[in-house]
């Protein structure tokens, strides 16, 4: 590796390699849920008070869209239902998931069939079925005049004035181009945000969640080891790995391939990206950290890193 001007702070950082038990997909998050998406908060938020939750494969899958019974399962969560009602829908089996949740909803006035005692118990969920009825379950009502969604005209005659005391309220929002897409089918990213705003809940207990979620999240992740870092005030020469230092963190370990989203213990989520390194005699590589701040004083800090997914 070739010798680089570098700010006078340098890291080595030497890895340990042990295990922890994994945790469970409710309790660490979801791993196709990214923190970069607008829904983040509200499934973690949602999850943790148990309201939805995810696959056994880990995921969540936010992207897939729900239908009625689903929906009747998270809204009678929610509102925390626990009426007796008799079954008068050929389409809801007896004994089933949804069956006591779907029965719920319709005796506590929130939810309805479809007309000659159908409900439509595996039909999606649209998006303006789902204004109407939240806008019931949360007694926000009905608006008049028409909503600014550019396909206003798209809306359903009964459906529009729920849409806009919802939209009024600050409850709904557009997709891209102002549009509401009104029969399109609600995701299950998208009833997460939905319930968030109509219960009122604050960024304030989103971050709560969020930050409770990231270190249970780290914590179950595999464990790298509890790696010493120690930082060097360089002055041209190797440092004590017998490399010539690179900007940043240098992780001497073979063990990470390029790519890899680590979680740093009091850092936070990095990648590990190749800076120009290359491979040693010795069968290990100099790998950079990216986007970790320096180390401010001089001495040994101690540090865990977990795997979060390899490339």
């Amino acid at each position: 590796m070739l010798k680089k001007t570098i700010p006078a702070l340098i890291l080595s950082i030497t890895l340990m390699l042990t295990a922890l038990p994994a945790a469970s997909a409710a309790t660490k998050g979801f791993s196709d849920v990214d923190s970069n998406r607008y829904y983040y908060d509200e499934v973690l938020y949602c999850a943790e008070q148990g309201y939805v939750s995810g696959y056994e494969d880990g995921t969540f899958r936010a992207e897939n869209g729900l239908t009625r019974g689903e929906f009747a399962a998270i809204l009678n969560k929610v509102l925390n239902l626990s009426v007796s009602a008799p079954n008068t829908f050929y389409d809801v089996a007896n004994g089933q998931w949804y069956t006591s949740a779907v029965l719920n909803c319709v005796q506590a006035g929130v939810m309805k069939g479809q007309g000659n005692g159908y409900f439509g118990v595996n039909e999606p969920i649209t998006r303006e079925q789902a204004a109407v009825i939240l806008s019931s379950a949360y007694q926000v009502g009905s608006a008049n005049g028409r909503t600014s969604f550019a396909d206003d005209s798209s809306i359903s005659y009964w459906a529009v004035g729920n849409v806009k005391a919802m939209t009024d309220k600050g409850y709904i929002s557009g997709n891209n181009g102002n549009t509401f897409n009104p029969q399109g089918n609600l995701t299950r990213g998208q009833v997460c945000v939905l319930l968030c705003k109509c219960k009122g809940v604050s960024q304030e207990s989103l971050n709560v969640v969020t930050e409770s979620v990231a270190k249970r999240q780290a914590e179950s992740k595999q464990l790298l080891g509890s790696f010493q870092i120690t930082a060097y005030e360089w002055d041209g020469s190797k440092c004590a790995n017998g490399r010539y230092p690179t900007e940043g963190y240098t992780v001497a370990c073979n063990s990470l391939p390029l790519g890899t989203r680590v979680y740093i213990e009091g850092i936070g989520e990095r990648v590990v990206e190749d800076r120009g390194a290359t491979w040693h005699s010795d069968s290990w590589m100099d790998l950079y950290l990216g986007d970790v701040s320096a180390c401010n004083e001089f001495g040994v800090q101690y540090r865990n890193v977990y795997v979060i997914s390899y490339p």
